[in-house]
């Protein structure tokens, strides 16, 4: 998908910093451009390399748990550690860390995530340890201090971790990060939302966001929800709605409980713009009490269906899946973030855009989707295209081995795949002109065109100061510091 990326000539699994220590000095010495790999989720191009003649640095080998300390409430990890690792860590001691992790994170690393970043607060990370360039160790917050150091502070000094986060690796090696972590909370309740348009399910998004009780909130249109059911979620959701048929209790808070019972989830199949939500508190009560706020709000734009969806993406916790269609058509995406308060006009632009081109999608069987999030400040935007097209090796090997069988024979379709990359390219472009900004910048997002000129300066100042010869993840974050090889 990639057209520029070049092989590397070398690949490397250091196990410990001071391998990754001897692979810098080498590299320096040669000249060679160095990419840091973690779970290879990436879909901006986060680590393909840039120029021939490199070497890529698989830190999945660096995946130890290395403390768990709930006084002082923060878990320290290894950076190729996979989110999944670290949630099953807490589950002892029935603590969660304070961050949005990724919904690929059986597969997606720490690493990966910090330096691709992820849409919402990213103060849960309080500290990193990193290789630089010049192969020494470098620790940010209470980390750094010279006696009784220890992560549990972020604010030491100015704030030195979150410069590396958000990076896409080009500051430093990432080897382990200190996470704060928080008790989970005992009341959980959740509820799913039917809309007629996106426009009404983007106004009941503004009239949510001053609500921190809601933890978990995914607006899905009409073909994502129609076929979640076969995307990753498909045996969760059998299981909710056989727990429900078992326990009439379970049932009598549930709407639509009927339906469900005689339907099963076939309700979904008329369904168009979903909004699923998950509240927390600190008992089911107080948490069914929060909800009654949130369905006040959307029935007032939509109805409420049975809440089955997220009660079942709870319930999985992560799933990579969704990496493509239902029939095993490939998949990628494009997000933006905008002010809350714009949500209504996003929605309605976004449509025009694809509007105008949807004559030559059909003509190339490529469907489009939309993914939608939410926070008390942000609106998240999130096309993604389907297309049928020859899967890659990165994809089969996370397949079971029904899909993998169905699905490993799909034959090249070039033609359509240079239409998603350049109507892709064409989205992002449109994107910047009503001004979004992003994360997972990669080498995809223009961050070098958004960004104002004193800040751009600063970027590359800092570059050049951690890294003179412009060797680390080469070319990505929009390629601030690149220098000619």
């Amino acid at each position: 998908f990639w057209q520029n990326n070049f092989l590397p000539d070398f690949i490397v699994k250091p196990n410990n910093e001071n391998e990754i220590i001897s692979i810098l000095k080498v590299a320096y010495k040669h000249n060679r451009s160095i990419y840091s790999r973690g779970g290879g989720m990436s879909y901006t191009n986060a680590y393909g390399p840039a120029y021939e003649g490199s070497i890529v640095i698989d830190l999945s080998g660096l995946n130890r748990i290395k403390e768990v300390n709930p006084v002082n409430r923060y878990i320290t990890v290894e950076t190729g550690c996979t989110w999944k690792q670290l949630t099953d860590a807490l589950a002892p001691f029935e603590m969660t860390v304070d961050f949005p992790a990724p919904l690929s994170g059986n597969v997606s690393t720490i690493g990966g995530a910090l330096s691709q970043g992820v849409p919402g607060n990213m103060s849960g990370v309080l500290g990193l340890e990193l290789v630089m360039a010049d192969g020494k160790i470098l620790k940010t917050g209470s980390w750094s201090s010279k006696v009784n150091s220890s992560p549990f502070y972020r604010s030491f000094g100015p704030d030195l971790t979150g410069l590396f986060l958000g990076d896409s690796g080009i500051f430093g090696i990432k080897t382990k990060a200190s996470i704060h972590i928080k008790k989970k909370l005992k009341g959980k309740a959740f509820a799913s939302f039917n809309f007629n348009t996106y426009e009404d399910m983007a106004a009941a998004m503004i009239k949510l966001s001053p609500f921190d009780f809601i933890t978990r909130r995914t607006g899905l249109d009409p073909y994502e929800t129609q076929n979640i059911a076969n995307i990753g979620l498909g045996d969760a959701i059998n299981a909710v709605v056989k727990s429900y048929k078992e326990s009439p209790t379970r049932l009598a808070g549930l709407k639509n409980s009927g339906e469900l019972i005689k339907y099963g989830v076939n309700f979904l199949k008329s369904s168009q713009w979903t909004l699923h939500i998950k509240v927390e508190n600190i008992s089911d009560q107080a948490a069914e009490e929060s909800l009654n706020i949130v369905r006040s709000i959307c029935n007032s734009h939509g109805n409420e269906i049975p809440g089955v969806i997220p009660r079942a993406r709870d319930a999985v916790g992560y799933s990579i899946r969704k990496f493509l269609g239902p029939n095993g058509e490939r998949w990628v995406a494009t997000s933006a973030l905008f002010p809350i308060d714009r949500s209504v006009e996003i929605a309605s632009e976004i449509q025009k855009f694809f509007k105008i081109r949807q004559k030559e999608m059909d003509n190339l069987q490529i469907r489009h989707s939309y993914i939608t999030n939410f926070s008390q400040y942000y609106f998240l935007c999130e096309p993604c295209f389907y297309w049928n097209d020859q899967l890659s090796n990165l994809h089969l090997s996370h397949l079971n081995m029904r899909e993998k069988k169905l699905f490993k024979n799909f034959n090249q379709n070039s033609e359509a795949r240079d239409f998603i990359i350049k109507m892709r390219s064409d989205l992002r472009e449109f994107f910047y002109k009503i001004g979004s900004v992003h994360v997972q910048i990669g080498d995809f997002y223009k961050l070098q065109d958004s960004l104002n000129d004193e800040t751009l300066k600063l970027l590359k100042g800092i570059k050049s100061l951690v890294d003179e010869k412009s060797l680390l993840n080469t070319g990505k974050l929009d390629g601030i510091g690149e220098t000619k090889k």
